[in-house]
């Protein structure tokens, strides 16, 4: 399974990348650029294993849970984050040709091909993410909150209309 942040602006039952964002929602791709204040750079970032797209052709997912997520939280004794609520969309119904993955090795990002083995998230892969959120507690500086956790990349819209939700109090 995977999961994508529920937004509270989703309009539709559609999730988009932010290049489609801009025409078809433009005050919603103006409030989720926003988030990369300071980070502009990161949205010009090309993907190659997708046919050298950009950062903003795709929808950033991830195999580890809300449940774990919160966890991470817990342990580096950060405040919760504001919502865990997210969308459970199962990778059998994504066409395997727009997946690559993204994961954090030696200390930088590396994209990697897809691989159901990558839907399987052991604890160690989660440390760098909670060395993070501890030094950005430690820092007094808000985290990313996926900063470290293995990403899942899908290169186009993904229809969640019959998605679950994976909710966390």
């Amino acid at each position: 399974m995977l999961y994508h942040l529920a937004p509270s602006d989703l309009c539709g039952e559609r999730l988009h990348p932010l290049n489609d964002l801009r025409h078809l929602h433009p005050d919603i791709y103006a409030a989720e650029v926003r988030k990369y204040s300071g980070r502009e750079h990161v949205l010009e970032r090309r993907i190659p294993l997708l046919g050298d797209c950009q950062w903003v052709d795709v929808i950033f997912l991830t195999p580890v849970s809300p449940t774990q997520q919160r966890e991470l939280y817990r342990q580096a004794e950060l405040p919760p984050a504001p919502s865990f609520r997210s969308f459970v969309i199962d990778v059998d119904v994504l066409d395997p040709s727009r997946l690559a993955a993204m994961v954090w090795r030696n200390e930088g990002w590396k994209f990697v091909p897809f691989d159901a083995g990558l839907l399987v998230v052991e604890p160690e892969q989660l440390l760098p993410a909670l060395e993070y959120y501890r030094n950005c507690r430690e820092e007094g500086t808000r985290p990313l909150r996926f900063q470290r956790l293995p990403h899942i990349l899908y290169r186009g819209s993904i229809d969640v209309s019959t998605a679950p939700f994976a909710d966390v109090e």
